[in-house]
């Protein structure tokens, strides 16, 4: 299983979320993981049930649980 296929499936990731980018810092013992969407998706609103195109967000950085050793940090703008 390729890594990014492997780190959406830990994460639990549908579509349109996907893992944009993988980086493995050895020495700060931790994994970071980008999450995104893709491109030209639109979301659902969680009210109405419309799709509405993707206007404001702002970039979060949250702790996941650990990968073997390594401390998971998820980054997403959301």
């Amino acid at each position: 299983m390729e890594e990014k296929s492997l780190y959406a499936h830990i994460l639990n990731l549908s579509i349109p979320w996907q893992v944009k980018s993988l980086s493995l810092d050895e020495n700060a013992g931790s994994v970071a993981v980008t999450v995104g969407i893709a491109e030209n998706s639109q979301l659902t609103c969680p009210t109405c049930g419309k799709h509405c195109p993707i206007h404001d967000h702002r970039h979060r950085k949250w702790r996941h649980l650990d990968t073997c050793q390594f401390a998971t940090i998820v980054e997403a703008d959301v």
